[in-house]
């Protein structure tokens, strides 16, 4: 009994320390270990029905798969005190012998570990006969991508599985808490649920919950039929979304971006594009002038002043802690020389407005993100991917200052046409970028004829 008071008043002091931020990642999974499962929250992340039943039923809808999802649930919760937990349940079954070659690892989360906790919960490979097979391990990988100077704090988890045969069926259960300082605002919700996956799904579940008196909205795909709840629970209101028998993403060359054909469950406490965008633009508050840039910008235009912006800052992205969302100092990016699209816009919003010329930083949704499944109607803060700047009139323009290679006035082809939200002192305004390319854009294609020598003699046009 003694221990067991000691126990208790270890895991007050561990949670005290908690609201202080602490760095250590083993305390932090020591309080997620011991918390207590939400009896609600489990009933959510139950189907209603036997695995073996919810499998036989699952393999009728998709009797040609050779691997499909019988479950998938997630559980998202906001509690009193600002913190995010979700829960995640998935029920895999394998069908064919392909279907287990294939079947090597199955992608769990990502997620930033000095902010996030990864506990898993349960993880079972049981045979046609229920018997449970080991061999099933969580593996880790970074988010790090040199090639175009990307560097993140995310890690990757994933259940890598053993050599599965036909009948076989995975379950794993696990979370994620949020342990450290939301880069929301206090008492703010937004998270994102892929709806369709690599293996097809007989049934989905993404509830959200939040404290009572806090509105919380949801976006699905509208083409998808499906069954939608709001109701209380306790003190808290929630909001569930079920639909069943979504098929399987099929990839293929030139098609949109998985992002867009997968599709999304989106939950958020931001109300309209005005909250989103006056949380954005307290990032972009800059902190002070540098009296450099107006020495540097003396007698530039606005084309020149683009031009030593694009090509002095070289293109690094350090996504790391507040990194991720809000740009550094222009007076940072100016010394260091390098930054991200973020850094680069904040510095040519900087030294734009030190040579008189007004400048807004802009958010764009680019074409590697996809369309905006809701055609920008839904207000979510991590719809963009992407910063440039917009001049307004009467220059009118925007402008990428991570495009190095392309005339000021020449936007990337990933940018024209994008949904953006220009973030202006007056408002914030959801706009989309004119879709105009420059004139000769196009391909041009020419025919190289061999020469005797068996060099290209000449090249002609092809049309």
């Amino acid at each position: 009994r003694r221990f067991r008071r000691s126990l208790r008043a270890l895991d007050r002091a561990l949670r005290r320390g908690l609201a202080l931020r602490p760095t250590d990642a083993l305390a932090r999974t020591g309080i997620a270990a011991r918390e207590e499962p939400d009896p609600q929250e489990l009933r959510w992340l139950d189907p209603g029905r036997e695995v073996g039943d919810l499998v036989a039923e699952a393999h009728s809808l998709f009797p040609e798969a050779s691997t499909l999802y019988a479950f998938r649930g997630v559980v998202v919760t906001l509690d009193a005190g600002g913190g995010v937990r979700e829960r995640h349940r998935r029920i895999l079954s394998v069908r064919t012998d392909s279907g287990a070659d294939s079947a090597e690892d199955i992608p769990l989360a990502a997620f930033d570990p000095s902010r996030t906790v990864f506990h898993l919960t349960r993880m079972s490979v049981r045979d046609v006969g229920g018997r449970a097979r080991g061999g099933a391990s969580i593996t880790w990988s970074g988010g790090d991508l040199p090639d175009v100077r990307l560097f993140t704090p995310t890690r990757f988890a994933s259940l890598s599985l053993p050599r599965l045969r036909a009948g076989d069926t995975v379950e794993v259960e696990f979370e994620l808490i949020d342990v450290g300082a939301s880069f929301l605002p206090a008492g703010s919700l937004a998270r994102e649920v892929g709806v369709r996956d690599i293996s097809p799904t007989a049934l989905l579940r993404v509830v959200g919950v939040v404290p009572a008196g806090t509105t919380l909205l949801l976006d699905a795909p509208a083409e998808r039929e499906a069954r939608t709840e709001r109701g209380t629970a306790g003190e808290r209101t929630f909001v569930l979304w079920e639909a069943a028998n979504i098929p399987a993403v099929e990839l293929e060359a030139l098609a949109p971006p998985l992002r867009e054909v997968a599709g999304a469950v989106r939950l958020t406490t931001f109300a309209t594009w005005e909250n989103v965008g006056g949380w954005l633009a307290a990032m972009w508050r800059f902190h002070g002038e540098d009296p450099r840039l107006a020495v540097r910008t003396a007698g530039m235009d606005a084309a020149a002043i683009y031009r030593d912006v694009a090509s002095t800052v070289r293109y690094v992205a350090a996504e790391y802690g507040s990194h991720g969302l809000a740009p550094a100092a222009p007076a940072v990016v100016l010394s260091r020389g390098w930054g991200d699209c973020k850094d680069k816009t904040a510095l040519l919003v900087a030294a734009l407005d030190a040579a008189g010329i007004e400048a807004l930083p802009a958010l764009v949704r680019t074409r590697w993100a996809g369309n905006d499944p809701s055609g920008g109607a839904f207000a979510f803060p991590y719809a963009f991917d992407h910063v440039i700047a917009y001049l307004p009139p009467p220059i009118d323009r925007f402008v990428d200052p991570t495009a190095t290679r392309l005339p000021w006035d020449v936007l990337p082809r990933s940018d024209r046409g994008a949904a953006a939200l220009v973030l202006d002192p007056a408002g914030p305004r959801s706009v989309v970028i004119p879709d105009d390319p420059p004139p000769g854009e196009g391909l041009d294609r020419r025919d190289a004829r061999e020469g005797r020598d068996g060099r290209p003699a000449r090249a002609q046009d092809g049309g």
